[in-house]
């Protein structure tokens, strides 16, 4: 990830643009699957400080989430939940 690159290229300097990939990236990386539930997916990335998790279906990859697509679900469920409380509120006679 990007991140790899950074961390290593603020120990090692421009040098590290003339190795191999393989030698400054992630080897043990984790995924997820697309049945993983949101909140289990923003614990595993809290935990582990990842930005960015692979889904994999059947030991294929079937696409990246990021911690922005995990931060906008979140926000959506809550504005929903908000606006149902809001309208049981208001909707109940006084």
């Amino acid at each position: 990830s990007e991140r790899d690159i950074v961390r290593h290229l603020s120990r090692q300097g421009p040098v590290l643009l003339e190795g191999i990939v393989s030698g400054i990236c992630t080897s043990n990386v984790t995924t997820c699957s697309p049945d993983d539930s949101i909140d289990s997916l923003m614990s595993l990335m809290t935990a582990g400080r990842f930005r960015h998790v692979p889904v994999v279906e059947e030991g294929r990859l079937v696409g990246v989430i990021s911690i922005g697509d995990v931060v906008k679900h979140h926000v959506a469920q809550l504005e929903d939940a908000n606006q149902q409380l809001n309208s049981y509120i208001t909707g109940f006679p006084r």
